[in-house]
């Protein structure tokens, strides 16, 4: 069975500041992580370094300095759980980066103080260095990563001129061969760590430029559509004052032909011509009042509290056919309200009813079922009719695209009808398959970001005049 979804997204603009804070979001969480594994593989080394060399350390420094990881880490981890859990919750608090900043500052200093008392540079584990650059560069700002890098370059060199050096590490007891093996494990860690962060990072980051483009790619089509609305408006309003006239002159010279026809002038011909420019006119009328209509021109609609159980009848009540559809509606939706611009969403809602009756042989039923939990309402149309090949539902949004006959549609009905319900914060599914029948599942959330914004900005899409009003504004801010 073939499936096809269309889900409602926030503007361009909203998008990019998404994206910006899904960045900062996926930036945090991985710099307390490996803060956290920084801590553990301290830890571990200095355990392991106690235990099977033999070296005495510092330990009451060491572990101090990495308390003080551990405790800002954790106050970290408690000031953002919200961004921890990837809650994704209206409100969330996110730190600055200079914040993020100033964290790895602070642990370029707190790697450098346990250089400082472990033996400077000749501890082979001073090449971690490395890796708060690499950290840094990936995360930060380009002016941030620089001073970062060139912080650890000065801490490095400083430990050239002081630390506390190590007996086996330095002097004439050195160990050639634990320098060795050290230079081996913190190469081999640092090689790890920076493969696996990088690869990490970077998955995580595909997918957040994936959903960019995608946000970009919906955005792009939300202005077509709004070009395309004040195309189909401006285009019925300029060309019905001609159409009208050159009705009016055929009309006028019909008449005149008829006249001079019944007096034996002969001009069947002519009159049938004219009955063809008539009937021609007509159809362009037509046309131009559909255009008009589904370009969603409702001069001066207002955004009004409905129960949807009146929005459902209104849906139905213009629809030829009637004694074929089969509601069902749970009374508690019904009498449930919400503020919706009525007879935009009432005609977009109809547009999918419509297709599934034309879709449909005169025996069979069309369903309808009106359903919702708290958050919003849903809406299935139900058909038997031959249902759709993938191919076809594949374009089934795409504009002037109908498998109807030439005169029964333009192929804008679905088009604008997504626009309608996207603004809102809706979705569509539509699954279909040949022979079978299709479903169409509309979902329209009661509030939420989307739908709160699509309240403020309706009036854009369903007054072409007001298209014109917000595109001067722009121009003019």
């Amino acid at each position: 069975m073939a499936r096809l979804s269309s889900r409602g997204i926030g503007a361009g603009a909203a998008a990019e500041q998404e994206a910006r804070r899904a960045r900062l979001r996926l930036n945090l969480r991985w710099l307390l992580k490996l803060r956290w594994a920084a801590v553990v593989g301290q830890l571990v080394t200095i355990a392991g370094v106690a235990v099977f060399v033999g070296v005495g350390l510092p330990l009451f420094w060491l572990l101090g300095f990495i308390s003080l990881t551990a405790i800002t880490n954790g106050l970290l981890q408690r000031r953002y759980r919200g961004v921890v859990r990837d809650s994704g919750e209206e409100g969330e608090i996110l730190p600055d980066e200079r914040l993020l900043a100033v964290v790895m500052a602070g642990d370029v200093l707190t790697f450098t103080a346990l250089l400082h008392v472990s033996g400077g540079t000749s501890n082979p584990f001073s090449i971690f260095y490395l890796v708060h650059v690499v950290l840094a560069a990936i995360v930060l700002r380009p002016r941030f990563a620089w001073a970062v890098g060139f912080q650890s370059v000065l801490c490095f060199a400083l430990l050239f001129i002081d630390h506390l050096p190590l007996p086996i590490l330095e002097g004439p007891n050195a160990s050639s061969g634990i320098r060795q093996w050290g230079l081996l494990v913190s190469f081999s860690g640092v090689a790890l760590i920076i493969a696996w962060f990088v690869v990490r990072i970077t998955e995580d980051l595909a997918v957040r430029e994936t959903d960019l483009l995608q946000a970009r790619q919906e955005k792009a089509r939300h202005d077509r559509i709004e070009a395309l609305v004040t195309l189909a408006a401006g285009a019925a309003h300029e060309l019905s004052t001609p159409l009208a006239t050159i009705a009016i002159a055929a009309s006028e010279l019909q008449h005149d032909l008829e006249r001079r026809h019944e007096a034996g002038g002969g001009l069947r011909e002519a009159l049938e011509d004219l009955d063809l420019i008539k009937s021609q006119l007509k159809r362009c009328r037509e046309i131009l009042e559909q255009m008009s209509a589904d370009s969603g021109e409702v001069s001066g609609e207002h955004l009004l509290s409905t129960e949807l159980g009146q929005l459902l009848q209104w849906v139905i009540e213009a629809l030829p056919h009637q004694d074929r559809i089969r509601l069902r509606c749970a009374g508690g939706v019904a009498r449930r309200s919400m503020v919706l611009p009525r007879r935009a969403l009432t005609r977009a809602l109809r547009a999918f009813v419509k297709n599934a009756l034309d879709a449909s042989e005169s025996h069979q039923l069309v369903t309808v079922t009106l359903s919702g939990d708290e958050e919003g309402f849903d809406l299935e149309v139900v058909d038997e009719g031959q249902g759709m090949s993938e191919d076809v539902l594949a374009r089934v949004f795409d504009p002037f695209y109908t498998t109807k006959s030439a005169g029964r549609g333009m192929g804008l009905g679905l088009y604008l009808s997504r626009s309608v319900i996207e603004r809102l914060g809706g979705s569509i599914e539509i699954e279909s398959e040949p022979g079978r029948g299709t479903t169409v599942q509309v979902r329209i959330p009661y509030s939420g970001p989307e739908h709160d914004a699509a309240v403020e900005v309706y009036a854009a899409v369903t007054d072409p005049a007001a298209v014109v009003r917000a595109m001067e504004t722009r121009r003019h801010e």
